[in-house]
């Protein structure tokens, strides 16, 4: 295997060290009443995998850490705004002894949500509900009171 080393240096929000995860958090916008359990995962996994040299960072297109640490070549733990995830599979990844609430892909990836989160949402903003109307000539949906893109009259 190898070790995936020092590459979270080469983003720009990243650090070294699970003291320092605190700056991740703010750069996610994690929610206050949700860092003391996040931090309580993240320290949970990378106690029960035997861990050592923790090391997180975040991309710019996605609001996420993505964090391993010496010994793995992969990401094996993710903080989102909703939840903590790990690799389902243990021999990539030791679990702690806890009860998950939390999965995606069929399993592959298992976790826990975070305090106040509800599965399947997200922690995205609700999209807004916009008014539509059925257009006569395509019977297509248009945003109502906008010009519409087949027959250019305002519905």
């Amino acid at each position: 295997m190898t070790d995936k080393g020092k590459h979270n240096e080469t983003y720009e929000i990243h650090g070294n060290g699970l003291d320092t995860i605190g700056e991740g958090f703010d750069a996610l916008g994690l929610a206050r009443n949700r860092r003391d359990e996040a931090l309580r995962l993240v320290t949970s996994v990378f106690e029960a995998d035997g861990g050592r040299g923790f090391r997180w960072y975040k991309t710019a297109g996605t609001n996420e850490l993505s964090c391993y640490w010496e010994g793995k070549s992969q990401n094996v733990l993710w903080v989102t705004n909703t939840e903590v995830h790990v690799i389902a599979d243990e021999a990539i990844v030791r679990h702690p002894d806890r009860t998950t609430t939390w999965q995606k892909e069929a399993g592959k990836y298992i976790g826990w949500l975070l305090p106040g989160a509800v599965a399947g949402e997200g922690g995205a903003r609700p999209k807004a509900e916009v008014a539509t109307t059925l257009c006569p000539e395509t019977f297509l949906h248009v945003p109502s009171g906008t010009e519409c893109p087949d027959c250019l009259v305002i519905h």
